[in-house]
């Protein structure tokens, strides 16, 4: 569990330093508008990670969320897009930022989630590729080499 948590963390500072250098040099934000930029990245890509560490499975697949934490969720999300877009206690971004901010948080859940799913499976005893790559070099042993034992 430590190199999975270590992982994805590592991939969610990657993801929000990429996100403040596309806002800076892609859209040419100014400061205040990147700092809320920035706290919507947090609230987004916070919540939505979330979804893809709660279960060992593949996010879109059962066991789904409960009720709870999917509305209380969706419910914060809602608070953060209307306070980035009427300007509540930070700058105001226009709405094709805060679109492109979830477009690129909903792109970075489904990189996360394969990367969860890919290290599962190398980092499960039962399927792992030194088990297959050591397998043939296993010899069956006799009836007297275990009566020996």
């Amino acid at each position: 569990m430590l190199v999975i948590s270590s992982v994805l963390g590592l991939l969610g500072v990657i993801q929000s330093f990429a996100l403040l250098y596309l806002g800076d040099t892609l859209h040419h934000l100014d400061h205040p508008q990147l700092q809320t930029m920035m706290f919507l990245q947090l609230v987004a890509g916070g919540h939505l990670m979330l979804f893809v560490t709660r279960t060992r499975g593949a996010l879109w697949k059962p066991p789904y969320p409960s009720s709870k934490l999917f509305f209380a969720i969706v419910a914060t999300e809602i608070a953060a897009v209307f306070m980035c877009s009427q300007g509540w206690l930070v700058p105001p971004l226009p709405w094709r930022i805060i679109g492109f901010v979830w477009g690129y948080n909903l792109a970075w859940m489904m990189v996360q989630d394969i990367v969860k799913l890919g290290l599962y499976l190398i980092l499960d005893p039962a399927h792992s590729w030194k088990r297959s790559l050591f397998e043939p070099l296993r010899v069956p042993l006799t009836d007297t080499q275990k009566a020996a034992r």
